[in-house]
């Protein structure tokens, strides 16, 4: 995938980790017949795939059931940066966007695993136990089979004064 501002594009795969560490919601896009459905979802990640998990029935569910296909986006550190006009007005942002295949898990090692991974990326440094998932409580893995990363106006680099939080 070709990203038209190269300029933006965020290439080294530790710096993408290291936006996906830092958002907090995870916009996930599923094929809903002829139009797409998009739900903001908690997740974790190991590195290699995104997790999360849902109730035992619902659309995604049934979404999922009929294409595993999936999209996903993310993003932290937005900013709204002011100009003189409002047309000139922009974004500070790190964001990450990728493609993949979901799977239900059914093992329970791997259940547990992956909740751990979504527990764990809300707790940050806090020491959590182990949570085992109880019977209302669906687990998914998304095999991430394409990802990409944008900075735009990274927020170390704002000069202050001329940009505001959004």
């Amino acid at each position: 995938m070709l990203m038209r501002r190269a300029e933006k594009e965020i290439v080294d795969r530790s710096e993408i980790d290291a936006v996906i560490d830092r958002c907090l919601i995870c916009h996930l896009a599923l094929a809903a017949d002829d139009a797409p459905y998009v739900i903001p979802v908690c997740f974790g990640y190991d590195g290699r795939h995104l997790y999360l998990h849902t109730a035992t029935e619902g659309r995604k569910i049934d979404l999922i059931r009929r294409n595993p296909r999936v999209a996903f986006a993310m993003e932290t550190d937005l900013r709204l940066l002011e100009a003189p006009t409002p047309c000139k007005w922009s974004f500070a942002f790190e964001s990450v966007a990728g493609q993949g295949r979901i799977e239900e898990l059914d093992d329970p090692i791997e259940k547990a695993s992956a909740l751990h991974h979504i527990v764990r990326h809300y707790a940050r440094e806090r020491h959590m136990p182990l949570v085992s998932p109880g019977p209302g409580l669906r687990i998914w893995r998304i095999h991430i089979e394409a990802i990409s990363g944008k900075r735009s106006h990274p927020l170390r680099n704002l000069k202050s004064g001329s940009d505001r939080s959004a």
